[in-house]
């Protein structure tokens, strides 16, 4: 039976881990070693999840997820600012609670209805990762908890975790692991009774069958947890628009990433494949995207400037300064239309600037660029308004590279308030 990446679930490819310590699944090399070895057969096996007795199976589970504890208690230094340990506790016990209330839909796991007594903790490291392990033993690191750029966004990654330990993603694992290596017998029989220079090969190809296989249902499993996901966040206080920001930016990040033929080593699907998935069941829960409330780098914001102005900005991205006597008004107005102007996807060719100073999104009036806005400066009206058009197309193009948005693929839903802003728009 192979040890590894099958043992622990996490989400995450860590960003800047120091040391390498990570397995294939981004959890621990020493955590995924720990619950293996607190998961050999003892003198009472575990029961098996075709066992009817569920309250047996999570007691194992919990028995499991605190021997590993022990050990990782050992081996980690956490957070000690109560601020820090106080939010990721908030947000844990949320989703913890909707998590034991219902039942969610579950591709892949334990489908009966599994609660624990969920705990959570912070590890003291800069990368940005989380982890579970068997009974509800929630980690994530320092790194992520700052990386992240709102609370949205660490619920969704929470509600993702919870996922794994509450549909019993590694007693599966077990299970079919144990399966395939029962598969994999015939072929090291063969080897071992034929004997002669096909005996290692025999033997390297059962190995790579176990693998293949557990890297498969690995990715079951990140699926599996992933729709788990979006339906306790559907479910909370917290716009499930968060767990696939999160993931766009795993994405994006991806790309800049070595590129590596994983193969059966692979045990999470690529993150865009996670983010068109998301996206797709986003559209069947009919949740509307709003970036906008979730993220900080894909918002449209106001902030004043030393000099009177009004700075718009679109992550951090330059738009436009407004002054006057109505720039309060006007820079209020244009940061909630783009925002939604945004929220809904646009491309280059739904832009349009005119030579006026007429900025329209989608057939909608966004903002108007006018002759007070030139206070204080030697910038002439033309240059100006070219300066917003040259700004508004920067942020388009890097906006649509970040979310790496398939068109071909059906949309997610439209707000609401998209639909009436459209109607009513000049």
């Amino acid at each position: 039976m192979l040890a590894g990446s099958a043992w622990a679930q996490g989400l995450l490819a860590p960003h800047n881990h120091l040391d390498g310590d990570v397995c294939a699944d981004h959890t621990p090399a020493f955590v995924s070693e720990l619950v293996y070895a607190a998961s050999l057969p003892q003198d009472h096996p575990p029961a098996t999840p075709e066992d009817p007795n569920l309250a047996r199976d999570i007691k194992s589970d919990e028995a499991l997820g605190a021997e590993v504890h022990k050990e990782i208690v050992k081996q980690v230094k956490f957070v000690e600012n109560p601020e820090m340990v106080a939010r990721v506790t908030k947000i844990g016990e949320e989703i913890a609670k909707i998590a034991n209330a219902r039942m969610v839909d579950n591709t892949w796991g334990e489908k009966r209805h599994v609660k624990l007594n969920y705990q959570f903790f912070v590890i003291d490291e800069p990368d940005v990762n989380a982890f579970s392990v068997p009974g509800g033993y929630i980690y994530f690191y320092r790194g992520l908890v700052e990386d992240v750029e709102s609370d949205h966004e660490l619920a969704g990654v929470m509600a993702h975790e919870l996922a794994h330990a509450s549909f019993r993603h590694v007693a599966e694992l077990r299970k079919r692991q144990e399966r395939a290596s029962l598969v994999s017998l015939p072929l090291l029989l063969a080897a071992i009774l034929g004997g002669g220079e096909d005996l290692g090969n025999l033997a390297i190809g059962a190995q790579a069958l176990v693998q293949a296989l557990s890297s498969g249902w690995s990715v079951e499993a990140e699926t599996s947890a992933d729709l788990g996901g979006v339906q306790y966040m559907m479910q909370s206080s917290y716009n499930a628009t968060g767990l696939l920001t999160f993931m766009e930016r795993m994405a994006y990040n991806e790309r800049f990433s070595p590129v590596q033929s994983l193969g059966i080593y692979r045990t999470h699907p690529p993150s865009r494949e996670r983010v068109q998935f998301m996206r797709a069941k986003m559209a069947t829960y009919r949740i509307p995207i709003q970036r906008s409330l979730v993220t900080t780098s894909m918002a449209a914001r106001v902030e004043p400037e030393d000099n009177g102005g009004l700075k718009l900005t679109f992550g951090k991205m330059p738009i436009h300064v407004f002054r006057g006597d109505d720039s309060v008004a006007r820079a209020d107005d244009a940061e909630e239309k783009l925002n939604r102007f945004f929220d809904s996807e646009p491309t280059l060719v739904d832009l349009d600037v005119t030579n006026d100073g007429i900025v329209r999104g989608s057939g909608r009036r966004l903002f108007e660029v006018k002759w007070d806005d030139r206070e204080g400066t030697e910038e002439g009206m033309d240059s100006m308004i070219e300066s917003v058009r040259t700004n508004l197309q920067r942020a388009l193009f890097d906006f649509n590279y970040r979310t790496a948005i398939d068109r071909s693929r059906s949309q997610p839903a439209e707000s609401p308030a998209s639909n009436s802003d459209r109607t009513s728009a000049p």
